[in-house]
């Protein structure tokens, strides 16, 4: 049995759409009267619960859609370490991997996957990270870059907008080093466009990629709005405190089927080894959009099994995931 917990949130319900369209019926749950409802109006079965005091029984595969996921990761996936189930959610920062990976012995020790970042973040980046070093020997770099075109849901927001000001990781000869937002920029194309990307030291590829790649040194890359540039450069102080506010103001939920139609995602991965060095170019749809097909992808192969303890998608179920997953396509190029 598979359980999307927040089932009821932008991106849970997002997922619970794809699930059926797959054919599954997960278990819904929650913490609020909304996801009692949303499994009535679908005739799935529902449970009510806190993060703090889950309800596992009897449930194979727990996928965590509600964030934030430095506050429910962790509990959900030590309930989910006793019950004996998969967990898996949508994390995408440094900081939720790395709370994980403290886990990473107890669910190997318990023959359970912690499988952090099914989402946008990190599925396409550890992917494309993967096959980009593929058949290159020892990676010296690793540099992992991603762009996203249309709207953010509120949650992301939340999650985003008030740790622009903090610094962040990079790796450097193998241990992790204070690295700022914007703090280096790369030009790269997709095709006739060029696109500018900022250092993103927040990114969880700063800690997956370790385990998928072993690069020695790994920088990670996105783009951001004007406003958000503004906030890595202003800091944590009173101007940034009203930005974020006046940013957060009237967001919406998230972008609605027409906004996510015209969006899109392109990911870069360029990999330096003692072989050579190969770029990998990624195109798919819209982050919240891809984000549904691959969690709905890896929970689905997870009821079949999954090696145990911390995982990362391609180290879960190898870097050819992402090929199975519609609208993607991918071009390797010299970088």
């Amino acid at each position: 049995m598979i359980m999307i917990y927040g089932a009821n949130g932008y991106s849970g319900q997002l997922i619970v759409e794809e699930a059926l369209r797959r054919g599954l019926r997960p278990m819904l749950a929650g913490r609020g009267d909304g996801v009692l409802a949303m499994a009535e109006r679908l005739g799935l079965k529902v449970r009510r619960f806190s993060h703090e005091a889950p309800d596992l029984k009897g449930v194979t595969v727990l996928l965590n859609a509600a964030g934030p996921f430095s506050v429910t990761g962790p509990a959900l996936a030590t309930a989910a370490i006793a019950a004996g189930a998969a967990y898996l959610d949508l994390a995408g920062e440094y900081p939720e991997h790395a709370a994980l990976a403290d886990l990473s012995d107890a669910a190997e020790r318990a023959g359970v996957m912690l499988l952090p970042g099914v989402g946008f973040g990190v599925v396409p980046t550890d992917c494309a990270a993967v096959l980009a070093a593929q058949g290159l020997g020892a990676i010296r770099r690793l540099v992992i870059a991603y762009e996203t075109r249309g709207g953010a849901s509120r949650g992301t927001l939340e999650t985003v907008l008030p740790a622009l000001h903090i610094p962040g990781v990079a790796r450097r000869a193998g241990g992790a080093v204070s690295s700022r937002g914007g703090e280096r920029s790369l030009v790269l194309r997709d095709g006739r466009r060029r696109v500018t990307v900022v250092t993103n030291p927040w990114r969880a590829d700063q800690v997956s990629a370790v385990r998928s790649v072993s690069a020695a040194d790994i920088e990670t890359y996105a783009t951001f709005p004007g406003a958000a540039r503004l906030l890595m450069r202003i800091g944590g102080g009173a101007l940034g405190g009203v930005l974020r506010k006046l940013a957060l103001a009237g967001a919406p939920a998230g972008p609605d089927a027409k906004a996510r139609a015209r969006g899109g995602t392109t990911v870069w991965a360029e990999a330096y080894g003692e072989r050579g060095a190969r770029r990998v170019v990624l195109r798919g749809p819209d982050a919240y959009d891809f984000t549904a097909r691959t969690a709905v992808e890896c929970a689905r192969l997870a009821l079949a099994g999954a090696p145990a303890g911390l995982q990362t998608p391609a180290t879960a179920f190898g870097p050819d995931l992402v090929r199975a997953i519609e609208g993607v396509t991918l071009e390797t190029q010299d970088p």
